[in-house]
């Protein structure tokens, strides 16, 4: 007889070991992993926020970081205030490649965990050397950095969750500034038109400009689709252009045009008869001293006689 093959036993899995909290005396609180920074708002509120004032800021850790006391910090929480379950509770950590928000964000979240904290406190910020950091510069989206934060359950309207509240930031080195906070240009701008296609819609344009022209007929007046010429309100005849036309195809003038055209007759003939009206009153004021002449010419005579009557 064949032996038989031994099955061998089963083994259950073991279940990952618990990281102990950071902080014993507060478990809750921690101080992170380096990470990049990314959205930074810690010396001036987050301007989207408009109902309140709120610093934050988002940590990028690359995914081979251990997470262990960020994940003992929510279990904490969890065990305290939901009896330790954590189904229906949104978790705080997110995958950077996978989560639909950060889809745009790929130069700057590929390959990382995405974890953020704000608080309504201006948080502290010192450099390496334990010394603050004043100028907004040299805290940016890319430089590497640590924060001290506090896990927290939250339950707003029906939203249950974990997050964290920041407390403070020590930057940790520099590195390449994230472009545009981490966003992708493709992301911001999408696919171009190519530059050939754009003569095409001018094109598109121009004829959808000489479609809008009407029919003529071998006169020039505009015609509809049987043949009948088309008038306006006025009864004009129109153009191909529906410009009202005359008899022979020539555009109307205008009442504006007609009534401006008369003003200005009407000013011409106005200055015409105050020009001759002024040639008069001329012509008047150059006939006295005509009379003032005659009557020397008439007083000579006088003066010759008188010379006359004094030689006899």
């Amino acid at each position: 007889m064949m032996a038989k093959k031994k099955t061998p036993a089963k083994t259950k899995a073991k279940a990952p070991k618990k990281v102990k909290p950071q902080n014993p005396d507060n478990p809750a609180r921690l101080i992170t992993p380096p990470f990049r920074v990314s959205f930074p708002h810690v010396f001036q509120p987050n301007p989207r926020q408009t109902d309140k004032e709120q610093y934050d800021v988002c940590m990028l850790f690359p995914k081979d970081t251990n997470m262990g006391h960020i994940n003992a910090a929510i279990d904490a929480v969890v065990d305290e205030k939901c009896k330790g379950k954590k189904k229906g509770l949104h978790m705080p950590v997110r995958d950077g490649d996978t989560d639909p928000a950060f889809e745009d964000y790929q130069e700057s979240h590929e390959g990382m965990l995405v974890l953020s904290a704000r608080t309504t406190f201006k948080p502290g910020l010192v450099d390496k050397n334990l010394e603050d950091i004043i100028d907004p510069g040299d805290f940016y989206s890319g430089c590497w950095a640590r924060a001290s934060v506090t896990a927290f359950h939250y339950d707003t309207a029906g939203n249950k969750g974990i997050s964290f509240s920041l407390n403070n930031l020590q930057k940790l080195k520099d590195d390449d500034p994230f472009t545009a906070a981490g966003m992708k240009a493709a992301g911001e701008f999408g696919d171009a038109e190519d530059p050939e296609d754009w003569d095409d819609e001018e094109d598109e344009e121009d004829s959808e400009e000489e479609s809008d022209q009407h029919e003529v007929d071998d006169d020039g007046f505009a015609i509809d689709e049987d043949g009948e010429w088309i008038v306006d309100e006025d009864d004009n005849y129109l153009n191909a252009d529906g410009v009202a036309v005359d008899e022979d195809c020539e555009p109307l003038e205008d009442e504006e045009d007609e009534e401006e055209d008369d003003e200005e007759e009407d000013e011409d003939e106005d200055e015409d008869e105050d020009e001759d009206e002024d040639e008069e009153d001329d012509e008047e004021e150059e006939e006295p001293p005509k009379k003032k002449r005659k009557r020397k010419k008439k007083e000579e005579p006088e003066d010759d006689d008188e010379d006359d009557d004094e030689d006899w």
